[in-house]
């Protein structure tokens, strides 16, 4: 499991909904499958661009943390 600060580069829509991609802010290229946003978040209007704290784990899946 990795902590990390990340730029906003998808918003989900349809089935992914509540889901966003990512990129650590020192390797936009290291892009994220979707990583969910729990409900707790899903009022703040996280947008692409936007920069959220988030963790990945080692199986590809993730969440949002908080959007900074």
């Amino acid at each position: 499991m990795t902590a990390n600060k990340g730029t906003v580069l998808t918003v989900g829509e349809g089935a992914n909904l509540n889901m966003l991609r990512v990129a650590p802010i020192d390797n936009i290229d290291a892009v994220s499958t979707f990583y969910k946003i729990p409900k707790y978040l899903q009022d703040e209007d996280i947008k692409k661009g936007d920069q959220v704290a988030f963790l990945s784990f080692a199986d590809g899946t993730g969440v949002i943390l908080a959007k900074m």
